[in-house]
């Protein structure tokens, strides 16, 4: 009876911790599929394009931060930080979070894709 209570315990302990780590995104894979972000965004600090800021650094900083990019005025007044949270609203529908932004993008409706794109941006430091 113990070693069955003790298998059960250890199975529930490897599934909640195999969820908890699948919450958190795959930066591998949010790389992958940031090719869909790279025709507006770099990722090297201090490389903004005329279409998009640099991402790099994006995580937990102030939304339009980057002295070389112009940003929208409504993006400029969000007062927005790009933490999770943030950052998944945003990839979901910017212009609903945002109205008046300029980022052109319609959205990311898959929510496992975004959570692996804002796993990825937390590595660009």
């Amino acid at each position: 009876m113990r070693i069955q209570v003790l298998t059960a315990a250890t199975i529930i302990l490897a599934v909640a911790t195999s969820a908890a780590a699948s919450d958190k995104g795959d930066p591998r894979r949010g790389k992958r599929d940031f090719i869909q972000c790279a025709g507006c965004h770099s990722v090297e600090p201090g490389r903004s394009s005329r279409l998009g800021p640099t991402l790099a650094g994006v995580y937990d900083s102030k939304a339009a931060s980057r002295p070389d990019y112009v940003y929208s005025d409504a993006l400029m007044r969000s007062e927005l930080v790009w933490n999770h949270k943030a950052l998944d609203q945003w990839l979901e529908d910017p212009s609903k979070m945002v109205p008046g932004t300029k980022m052109a993008g319609a959205g990311i409706s898959k929510p496992r894709v975004r959570k692996d794109l804002i796993a990825y941006l937390k590595t660009l430091r």
